[in-house]
């Protein structure tokens, strides 16, 4: 079996991309293309495509099932750019994720990211800002 390894800032986003993907976006959104191996279990950067989910399907001028986003891990890394920024105002961002993401951030260390503060980094990596939860 053959392995790659990726540095440590890209194991951490990936940890974050996937936290996000497998337990914290499910509620608003579904994914499709997501890739965290290549292979045989070699790792690769993480990368998925996000589709926000239509709260009401029965609405026509709404497809259910968007187009959908590319996100990679350098989505994930700007979004958490913007987190850390203290100057960027991100409406519904609760302070106390702005430091446990600024500390995680800092030491590359995806622990203590739980799937909400993931959902959360995801949704500024989608939509810009925190629509949801």
């Amino acid at each position: 079996m053959t392995t790659t390894t990726m540095t440590e800032r890209e194991q951490f986003l990936s940890d974050v991309l996937t936290t996000a993907v497998e337990g914290g976006i499910n509620y608003w959104a579904a994914v499709s293309d997501y890739k965290w191996y290549e292979g045989d279990f070699r790792a690769i950067p993480a990368s998925v495509k996000v589709h926000e989910i239509d709260d009401d399907p029965a609405d026509v001028s709404q497809p259910y099932f968007e187009v959908g986003v590319p996100i990679t891990t350098k989505e994930i890394g700007a979004a958490i750019a913007r987190i850390m920024n203290p100057n960027d105002e991100i409406k519904h961002l609760n302070p106390y994720v702005r430091s446990l993401v600024f500390q995680a951030s800092m030491e590359n260390d995806a622990g203590d990211i739980d799937t909400d503060i993931a959902d959360t980094i995801m949704q500024i990596a989608v939509l810009g800002g925190v629509i949801y939860g």
